[in-house]
């Protein structure tokens, strides 16, 4: 599953990944071992591309690692001096942080595969810190071989039918559960939209419309459903 806190700067704009095809980065491919997740946010590295004249490039990478000796990430060490005691890195003061990172390599990324993404996360209800792809703006699909961007393809018009699915019942079922408290309306609507997405009506919308490959993908999606 993508984390949808990786993201690319594209056309000026900051997109979040929501789903990809042959992952983008694969930590042991660049030699990282020992990788550990942080406790606040359960993720292992943050990474931040940049796409600049139709070619896929890394703007940063931030990533946790217990090995004594870090290599070099596309020609170069990383920024912060990699010497700090593990246990000082864990306490209190640093454990919400990356302790390792890469900044500005801005070399050419080398990727084949495909990359959805979207601009803006406007949901109310985003469950367990993913949000469905019709929640993001200008939703793009962007296919890429040895990092060059050879098709873009949007799926705006799909993310808006679903959309309008939606909002066609959420206000409706929120007026049901109006006396109730904030933090007991907000996990009902929480597990209601998860049941939005499951619905056949919906999963043969998104199927019919999305690449087999992203219809597989999508975090709301279960197995039995290919």
């Amino acid at each position: 599953m993508i984390r949808d806190d990786n993201w690319v700067h594209y056309q000026g704009a900051c997109y979040y990944i929501i789903a990809e095809k042959d992952k983008v980065f694969k930590p042991e491919k660049y030699g990282f071992t020992e990788l550990y997740k942080t406790e606040k946010y359960d993720y292992e590295y943050c990474i931040v591309f940049d796409i600049t004249n139709n070619e896929l490039r890394v703007r940063r990478l931030s990533i946790n690692s217990h090995a004594k000796k870090m290599p070099k990430f596309l020609g170069i060490f990383p920024e912060i001096d990699y010497k700090y005691d593990i246990d000082e890195l864990e306490c209190y003061d640093f454990k919400y942080v990356y302790p390792c990172v890469y900044d500005s390599p801005d070399n050419k990324f080398d990727y084949t595969g495909t990359i959805l993404m979207g601009i803006n996360r406007f949901s109310k209800y985003i469950y367990d810190g993913y949000t469905p792809f019709c929640y993001h703006n200008d939703l793009v699909c962007i296919t890429f071989e040895h990092g060059n961007v050879v098709k873009t393809v949007s799926y705006n018009d799909v993310a808006e039918k679903v959309r309008a699915l939606l909002n066609a019942e959420v206000e409706k079922e929120e007026h049901k559960h109006i006396t109730l408290s904030q933090k007991e309306r907000k996990e009902i609507m929480r597990t209601w939209e998860l049941k939005f997405f499951q619905r056949k009506n919906v999963e043969n919308l998104i199927k019919k419309n999305l690449p087999e490959e992203y219809a597989a993908m999508m975090w709301w999606y279960k197995q039995d459903n290919k």
